[in-house]
């Protein structure tokens, strides 16, 4: 018994020797079959040298400033907007400008009142202050909006002492009056920031967090895809000097929503569309959001950007060649047929590479 123990653990030590040289040709699959079966190992974090891709220009990582101008952006708010825009004030007070602070589309909120927006069964609220575009296309067309934006810290005041205080500066996508997700920074009075995502109907109406978030400038991003049926929308981010991000669960695992709510019947200001919002809750807070610039874009350019920030987590030099690795994100894929009472589902800790699984 023991020869024959020892021989097997020698034999599985040889095949897996034999994989990770590169003699076994992997049995790769789709990434949904992988997902499935579970199969994935994740090595050590190792880089990769992507082709050249020009539309990652358009989003460098190092910008130090929150107003450049120009850049080949579906709108740079550089003294004037795109005529795709709406303004949706529905209570007075909020105010956007492109001349307070220059390269900018500002955004001013005061605290004499809460301008909250969120939806759960009797609590209605629809009034806080968006900008608005609703030509990302029909229901069936893919797109990614894109948009980097600066929190004015020293512009952030609560009226009084409440923890339940706060705000939430960034993107939404309002499918109807009474349905919208919010994507951005977030903060109570008393808390540190930090990047949520928010829907409403549901409670709690936090869908994903990453708390901690030490730096007001962050690039936002969301990508919307069609398939059966299905109305998907992912979540991404980019802080300065950082690679893109993909927002996940608490498990690592991608967050995908899915909601194919769209009214067709509001028209004018408050119609269904995608773009930029600043709520306040409980008794309000006062802050200034500055958005740089932001992009949409749909058609074939979709998959091109997808491709773009994909590369832009996974840079340099691939060192690894042999075929089980792929170099262009640095996993190791192979399904382990016949030794199933063996098979383990590996994971590394932090610091292991990963792509950003927007493309599917």
């Amino acid at each position: 018994m023991r020869s024959f123990r020892f021989w097997r653990t020698a034999a599985l030590t040889i095949l897996l020797a034999q994989l990770l040289q590169g003699a076994i040709a992997p049995l790769t699959a789709p990434s949904s079959a992988r997902a499935a079966v579970g199969h994935v190992l994740t090595t050590r974090p190792v880089t990769a040298h992507p082709a050249a891709h020009h539309r990652l220009a358009l989003y460098p990582a190092d910008v130090s400033s929150p107003c450049t101008t120009g850049g080949s952006h579906t709108d740079t708010f550089d003294g004037s907007r795109n005529a795709a825009w709406r303004e949706y004030i529905p209570a007075a007070g909020p105010a956007f400008s492109l001349s307070a602070n220059p390269g900018c589309e500002e955004l001013t909120v005061s605290s004499t009142q809460a301008y909250d927006s969120f939806t759960y069964g009797s609590y209605q609220r629809d009034n806080a202050p968006e900008l608005l575009r609703s030509d990302e296309g029909p229901v069936t067309s893919d797109w990614v909006a894109l948009t980097r934006l600066t929190l004015n810290t020293a512009s952030i005041s609560y009226p009084d002492q409440s923890t339940s205080d706060g705000f939430h500066t960034g993107m939404v996508i309002r499918l109807s009056s009474q349905d919208r997700f919010y994507w951005g920074l977030y903060q109570t009075q008393g808390s540190g920031l930090a990047l949520r995502l928010e829907k409403d109907n549901q409670l709690p109406a936090e869908v994903a967090q990453v708390s901690g978030t030490a730096n007001a400038t962050v690039t936002l991003a969301v990508h919307y895809s069609y398939a059966k049926g299905q109305c998907n929308y992912t979540f991404g981010y980019q802080f300065p000097n950082a690679p893109f991000t993909p927002l996940t669960d608490g498990n690592g695992h991608t967050v995908t929503v899915s909601d194919c709510t769209r009214d067709t019947t509001t028209t004018g200001a408050g119609a269904a569309g995608i773009g930029l919002i600043t709520k306040t809750f409980n008794n309000g807070a006062a802050l200034t959001t500055d958005v740089d610039w932001y992009d949409l874009i749909t058609g074939s350019a979709v998959s091109e950007v997808l491709a773009g920030l994909n590369a832009s987590e996974n840079a340099t030099t691939c060192v690894y060649t042999a075929s089980p690795v792929n170099c262009a994100t640095g996993d190791f894929y192979h399904q382990f047929n016949g030794v199933t009472r063996w098979q383990r589902n590996w994971s590394v800790g932090p610091g292991g590479c990963r792509a950003l699984p927007w493309a599917g």
